[in-house]
């Protein structure tokens, strides 16, 4: 199996610490918060590719062309536009059962195994790792009964049915080349967004809640420093 790591964002929520340095090489306990997810990689993924724009050469520098046993391949990202269109932009290295992963969370061995092991129980459905953070509004709701999920709600609109429980989406996936077939669905920020396409195909391919027991958001300097903190725990 490929693993694909959108590491393309600007990190601008990340600023100053981001000023010149792409905020999957920001040092979390002195190794890159990127490393930490190729570490934990599960032995089913032999190789990876890793979708740069932001400062992408600095990132190609640190890990080059193989990380342990895994081969490293690139793409240059045109534009950032969303995580959808970024993994269109990679949309070649999709064949198959394939994981996607943000560049800048942290992933646990445990979960992203976790996340493989379900998936080889059905490779016709789709999978996403989610985290039970229903307090943090800023992440918005992923709506999921029977561990299927149903709806995606953003920050601004959260709201939950009766059966249903709110998770948070981790950015952790694995998916195939089907999703090219949806339509890339534009989300507030006028981005284009993959969880929310994997979710309006959920009607012909059902899309399968997996529960996350160890993820470290890295979206702020408060994350930042929270990620330093329960890494030294």
């Amino acid at each position: 199996m490929r693993c694909i790591i959108l590491a393309g964002g600007k990190g601008t929520r990340l600023q100053p610490l981001t000023n010149d340095i792409p905020k999957s090489l920001l040092l979390i306990k002195g190794k890159p918060a990127l490393e930490y997810t190729l570490q934990a990689l599960p032995d089913e993924i032999t190789s990876v590719v890793i979708a740069v724009k932001y400062l992408g050469f600095k990132i190609k520098q640190h890990f080059g062309k193989k990380f342990g046993s895994k081969r490293i391949t690139y793409v240059d990202l045109i534009a950032l536009r969303g995580t959808m269109d970024a993994l269109k932009q990679c949309k070649k290295h999709v064949k198959g059962p394939t994981m996607v992963l943000y560049g800048d969370d942290i992933y646990s061995a445990q979960d992203l195994a976790q996340l493989v092991s379900t998936a080889k129980q059905d490779e016709k459905k789709w999978y996403m790792l989610v985290g039970p953070k229903e307090s943090e509004k800023r992440f918005g709701q992923v709506l999921v009964k029977n561990d299927q999920v149903l709806d995606i709600i953003e920050a601004d609109g959260q709201r939950q049915q009766a059966g249903m429980h709110g998770y948070v989406n981790t950015g952790a996936y694995i998916l195939d080349e089907r999703i090219f077939k949806y339509k890339p669905v534009k989300i507030p920020s006028g981005e284009y967004g993959l969880p929310q396409t994997m979710a309006q195909a959920k009607k012909e391919i059902p899309l399968i809640a997996v529960e996350a027991i160890n993820w470290t958001p890295l979206n702020t300097v408060e994350d930042y420093q929270m990620a330093n903190k329960l890494l030294a725990e």
